[in-house]
C-alpha cells in the first residue's frame, strides 16, 4: 500500500527515447524546485497553500483565483530561475499549481517503457481529485501542450495516452483506508479509556469514515467524446495533440 501514484505518459507514435527521458528529468527538477519551495522557512508558498486550507472563514471563488495567480506567479520565477526551457515554463508552472491547489505533489518523472510520473496524494480526496483530472482531461491537456512544445513538430505526435493501473489506484486506496482505519481505532480506545476513568459505561464509538474500496475503471480507454466506465484493470485518458 502506497500514496503515491504511477501515471504512464505514452506518446503515439512513439518519438525518440533520448527527448522522452529529457522531458522527464525536466519534469523532475521542476518538482525539486516547488518541492524546496514548499518546505523552505518563512515561505510565501507555505502561506499561500494554508490559506487554501482556512476553514474559517471558508475562501470564496475570487480568492481561490487570486491564491491561483500569486502561486503562478512564484512557481514561474523559480522554474525560470532553476533553468527549466523558457518553452515549457509557463505550462509545466499551471500543472504544479493545479497539483498544488489539490493537495497532489509531483515525487519525480522517470523514463522505461514510456515516461511514468510518480504523484504522491496528501489524503484520500485529492486522490479522487487526481482520478478526475486524469480522466476528465486537465492534466492531460497541459502535459499535451507541454509536450507538443518541448518536442519538435516532425515528430507528429498524435495522442498522449495517460494510463494508470487499477491495481495501482486501490493500492493507493487501501493505503488511506488503512490509516483512516488506524486513526479511528486510537481514537476508540482513548474514547474508551476516557470512559473508564470516569466510571461510565464505555460507549460505542461512531465515525462518520467512509469506505471507498467500491469504484469503477474504465478498461481500455476514455475519450473526451465517449467516456466508458466499466469494470476493468485501468483508467486512461487519451488527448490527441493537435
Amino acid at each position: 500500500m502506497t500514496d503515491v501514484l504511477p501515471v504512464r505518459v505514452n506518446l503515439v507514435p512513439s518519438v525518440d527515447i533520448q527527448m522522452e527521458m529529457e522531458f522527464a528529468n525536466w519534469l523532475s527538477e521542476a518538482a525539486k524546485i516547488v518541492g524546496r519551495m514548499k518546505v523552505e522557512p518563512h515561505s510565501n508558498v507555505i502561506t499561500l497553500l494554508k490559506k487554501l486550507k482556512q476553514l474559517k472563514p471558508p475562501l470564496c471563488e475570487q480568492e481561490k483565483d487570486e491564491v491561483r495567480e500569486e502561486l503562478k506567479k512564484r512557481y514561474s520565477t523559480a522554474l525560470k530561475d532553476g533553468g527549466i526551457p523558457p518553452e515549457i515554463t509557463d505550462t509545466v508552472t499551471s500543472v504544479f499549481v493545479n497539483q498544488s491547489m489539490e493537495d497532489i505533489k509531483l515525487v519525480c518523472a522517470e523514463h522505461g517503457e514510456s515516461i511514468v510520473l510518480y504523484l504522491k496524494c496528501l489524503s484520500l480526496e485529492s486522490l479522487f481529485k487526481l482520478k478526475e483530472m486524469i480522466l476528465y482531461g486537465s492534466l492531460s491537456n497541459l502535459l499535451s501542450i507541454a509536450i507538443h512544445q518541448f518536442i519538435p513538430r516532425q515528430n507528429k505526435i498524435e495522442k498522449v495516452q495517460l494510463i494508470v493501473k487499477g491495481e495501482d489506484f486501490s493500492n493507493c486506496v487501501s493505503f488511506f483506508d488503512s490509516a483512516a482505519s488506524k486513526r479511528d481505532f486510537v481514537i476508540c480506545l482513548i474514547a474508551i479509556a476516557y470512559c473508564v476513568g470516569q466510571i461510565i459505561k464505555p460507549v460505542e464509538l461512531i465515525t462518520n469514515r467512509k469506505s471507498y474500496i467500491g469504484f469503477r475503471l474504465v478498461p481500455k480507454s476514455v475519450t473526451l467524446n465517449n467516456l466508458e466506465q466499466r469494470n476493468g484493470h485501468y483508467f486512461a485518458l487519451f488527448r490527441q495533440i493537435r
